[in-house]
């Protein structure tokens, strides 16, 4: 124990050098103990650095960070749309598709792999199998008219895009759908964060992590641009999902880092959940991959992380104007005041303002 550390009467009396003394305020006397006021950055070393408390608010970060991750690139991954692709001709199903495309796709020197990717030749095709005709230049040409086949060897999963067949004259609706996706995002940084600075941010959080998994969950269900672009739109608002929000989250957690790790390991324990972020990044494509299994999985794995946030933040402490302890009397006495499951920002201002408690 420190030498500047005294057991009284089975209680820890804290007091400060001389050469402290200078930059401490006046004494506190508290049950005929005096009291000395200290920094919180001293105080820190004494309750424990890096410790349980630091542990359980990194974990507790971790949904938000990974949330924020997987929406921002998610979005990306589940609009592509193959840039190898030509028009279905179901009357071929039994060829492969090279002998489909080089049957009945004319040739177009601009396109990739050098095939129409909006037309294909008309044709009686149980003739032409039947004859073995070769295709011929001079056959009439017809847009797509039974829909599209992907190269699902440059995107091995189906896709918005390829689902809603966003080709040819609706090529310009993923970039509509990206475009917004992200108007949602500022649309939602002015009301989310006006909510922020009027109620506080953890009701941010929550009310931003249950409308991204609102219209997470209902981007399951829709069957064209306008639902989707409708869901999207909607899951962006809350801001937390898109841009804005998930970065009120993670703008709470940088600041816990800095308000409640000591000196010595502050900058590490920011970095650390930045690190957690960049996990998400690294997950997200496989993510998006879960679409192999079911169409819906990828929206419901991040609907349910949103959910869980918003869970999650309801046993975080609230942070906005509030005070931080700055005596080893406030700390304790917020400690014996705290309860691990209680709501912190349903918690009356007069219970919050309890810090100076007595026993």
């Amino acid at each position: 124990m420190p030498d500047d550390v005294l057991k009284l009467d089975n209680k820890t009396d804290y007091r400060i050098d001389e050469d402290k003394e200078n930059n401490m305020s006046t004494p506190e006397k508290t049950n005929g103990k005096i009291m000395e006021h200290v920094e919180f950055d001293e105080l820190l070393p004494y309750a424990g650095e890096f410790g349980i408390y630091q542990i359980y608010l990194f974990i507790i970060s971790l949904p938000f960070y990974m949330y924020g991750a997987f929406v921002y690139f998610v979005q990306l991954f589940m609009t592509e749309v193959p840039s190898g692709h030509w028009c279905w001709i179901p009357e071929l199903a039994n060829l492969t598709v090279v002998e489909r495309r080089a049957l009945a796709i004319p040739l177009d020197e601009n396109s990739r792999y050098g095939y129409s990717q909006c037309t294909s030749y008309v044709a009686n095709w149980t003739e032409v199998m039947n004859t073995g005709m070769k295709p011929d230049a001079t056959w009439k040409i017809s847009p797509c008219g039974n829909g599209w086949e992907f190269n699902i060897t440059e995107i091995p999963y189906p896709t918005v895009g390829t689902d809603f067949e966003w080709v040819c004259e609706k090529d310009s609706y993923q970039a509509t759908a990206q475009s917004i996706f992200f108007a949602g995002s500022v649309l939602g940084g002015f009301i989310i964060g006006w909510i922020a600075d009027r109620y506080g941010r953890l009701p941010a959080t929550v009310i931003s992590c249950l409308i991204g998994s609102i219209g997470g969950i209902a981007s399951v269900f829709t069957t064209n641009l306008a639902e989707f672009a409708l869901t999207r739109f909607i899951m962006v608002i809350c801001a937390v999902v898109a841009r804005f929000a998930v970065n009120i989250a993670c703008n709470v957690t940088i600041q816990w880092a800095a308000e409640m790790l000591p000196t010595e390991v502050r900058a590490s324990g920011a970095s650390v959940v930045h690190i957690c972020g960049y996990i998400g990044t690294i997950i997200s494509p496989y993510i998006v991959y879960l679409e192999t299994m079911a169409h819906w999985l990828p929206l419901a794995v991040t609907s349910v992380l949103a959910l869980t946030g918003a869970i999650i933040a309801l046993i975080l402490p609230e942070t906005a104007r509030k005070n931080l302890p700055q005596t080893f009397v406030e700390a304790e006495c917020l400690e014996k005041s705290k309860k691990f499951w209680e709501i912190p920002c349903l918690k009356s201002e007069t219970a919050e303002q309890g810090v100076g408690c007595s026993n």
